[in-house]
């Protein structure tokens, strides 16, 4: 299957910052306190480390699949065609949903930060002002959406930078009046490792939402100018800017705050600050908290507005879907994500489920998010044992995964034991519970259906760039 109608007018930094807006988000804004009080200083930059490492093998997977396929379906198409038509429908309608639930999460939170400042105004005025901008934002021509999200994530990085420098000049007595204690904040406190090592286990699947998002630079492909050569650059540079800021934010965090006293009842963003005395740093954090929402959320619309129109390609959505915009967008895709965005906030609104819609939203994503990058490492396998059959040579790809066949293998074993590992904690076996009968519902749904039909969906060859 080709993307024919949408343009290619991105370059590998509208890539790269497209994935980093959809990563850095309440993951590390707020995920990373509860990883700092359940693993300890050293379990969290391990932690931290080890999810860099993790989301390396599965962007060295997913970028030889999208130079080889650039499609805008990204692994929910190369599912369809590698492993089972079954298989894309079940991933593509599953990560859809999955970033439709974290959207109204979003602008759900962005308008409680904005009664920080406007207590008068209802939040719902909020998710109607900023959901019709990003609206209009994602219906700019790819080029535009690109260019705009660009200077969007980069305003996140940049925050996220400057706090990296506060904290240094903290640590080093330079301000703060004398209220952190540095670098001994990692070891004063039981020691560096007060926990087994093997308490990163259960805080994994919390790093590994973290990083979720690093897959959407796939979705890029079939709208880059040149996949072979902005699709490389984009996962080189989006690895190393995104283990940067995550692995040095969360280091300073614990410099300058005791990990004991970080948590998930506030953001260890403000609580750093509050503990330099930066004046105004409740402002200032929350201005950083709806750019690092807004950006995530317009990431995420891009992303399900691409995985409707591929589903729609494939059969498994109403046709109507593959209609593009005379700025060449999936316009129907758009109206339909905020359609699910919609009746989620709808639902999120009535007080008896708002609790548990955020516990199932965050369930659910989580536990999809990883599947997916267990997807493209199986992915990756069939396609290379398609180039065998076919009597093609790896030679002749573009771009190749290093270390092929350990990396896919290890994106298969280490996701599948993050997803596990939730059994061995008690405050995620729930969500472990919630999440995984969630995704074989779905796959056996859609096998039935395959099955129902009897022939499997439009024939659309594949075309590969070799």
């Amino acid at each position: 299957m080709s993307s024919p109608g949408l343009k290619r007018a991105m370059t590998s930094r509208h890539m790269m910052m497209i994935s980093i807006g959809a990563m850095i988000g309440t993951g590390l804004f707020l995920n990373s306190g509860y990883t700092a009080g359940s693993a300890g200083p050293g379990g969290t930059i391990l932690s931290y480390i080890f999810g860099a490492f993790i989301m390396w093998l599965v962007m060295v997977c997913l970028g030889e699949l999208s130079v080889a396929m650039p499609e805008s379906g990204s692994f929910q198409e190369f599912s369809h065609q590698l492993i089972s038509p079954a298989a894309g429908h079940a991933i593509g309608w599953l990560y859809w949903f999955c970033w439709v639930l974290c959207i109204a999460w979003y602008l759900s939170a962005v308008g409680i930060y904005m009664q920080y400042w406007m207590p008068g105004i209802p939040p719902q005025v909020w998710y109607l002002v900023f959901g019709v901008l990003l609206f209009l934002f994602n219906s700019s021509s790819s080029k535009d959406f690109g260019e705009g999200q660009f200077w969007f994530a980069g305003l996140k990085v940049i925050a996220i930078v400057v706090f990296i420098l506060i904290a240094i000049a903290a640590a080093f007595g330079l301000i703060g009046g004398g209220n952190v204690q540095g670098v001994n904040n990692l070891f004063a406190h039981q020691g560096f490792f007060p926990f087994s090592i093997f308490a990163i286990l259960p805080v994994m699947i919390s790093v590994a939402f973290s990083y979720q998002g690093c897959e959407i630079v796939g979705n890029t492909a079939g709208e880059s100018v040149d996949p072979q050569i902005e699709m490389p650059k984009a996962i080189r540079n989006t690895v190393f800017q995104i283990t940067g800021v995550y692995v040095i934010s969360v280091l300073m965090l614990m410099i300058i705050v005791p990990w004991t006293e970080l948590g998930l009842s506030e953001s260890p963003f403000v609580t750093a600050l509050a503990r330099i005395g930066i004046p105004g740093a409740d402002h200032l954090m929350n201005i950083i908290v709806i750019i690092a929402a807004l950006s995530a959320a317009n990431s995420a619309i891009y992303s399900c507005t691409r995985f409707a129109y591929g589903l729609s390609l494939r059969g498994s959505a109403p046709k109507s879907l593959v209609n593009l915009s005379k700025r060449q967008i999936p316009l129907n895709s758009l109206i339909l994500t905020y359609v699910g965005i919609i009746a989620c906030i709808l639902t999120g609104e009535i007080p008896l489920l708002a609790n548990t819609l955020n516990a199932w939203m965050w369930a659910v994503s989580a536990v999809i998010g990883v599947l997916a990058w267990i997807v493209i490492g199986v992915c990756l396998i069939a396609f290379r044992r398609k180039l065998k059959r076919e009597g093609k040579s790896v030679d002749q790809l573009a771009y190749r995964s290093p270390g092929y066949p350990l990396v896919p293998i290890l994106v298969i074993v280490l996701n599948l034991i993050i997803i596990f590992s939730m059994l061995f904690d008690e405050g995620q076996r729930l969500n472990f519970f919630i999440g995984v009968p969630i995704i074989i519902i779905t796959y056996v749904f859609f096998y039935w259906w395959e099955a129902r039909k009897k022939t499997s969906s439009p024939n659309i060859s594949m075309k590969t760039d070799l």
